[in-house]
């Protein structure tokens, strides 16, 4: 089976333990092949959490149905 490779550049990587910065991560299908300070052309460069997986989560949401001076 062929997996595609992807190559995400993060400014700001958490992993559960901490923050690194500038940081290159290189998935093969399902599974991370590495993480480095590549200087690899990415994908997409972004803020990267892989462990972070919250269904409820409202990072980037507007706040649509509540009134106030925010």
């Amino acid at each position: 089976m062929t997996y595609n490779r992807l190559i995400i550049r993060a400014e700001l990587l958490y992993d559960g333990l901490g923050c690194a910065e500038k940081k290159t991560t290189a998935i093969a299908g399902a599974k991370i092949e590495a993480v480095s300070k590549s200087c690899a052309t990415p994908d997409y460069k972004e803020i990267v959490t892989p462990v972070v997986i919250d269904p409820h989560s409202q990072i980037g949401m507007e706040r649509q149905a509540e009134v106030g001076p925010w």
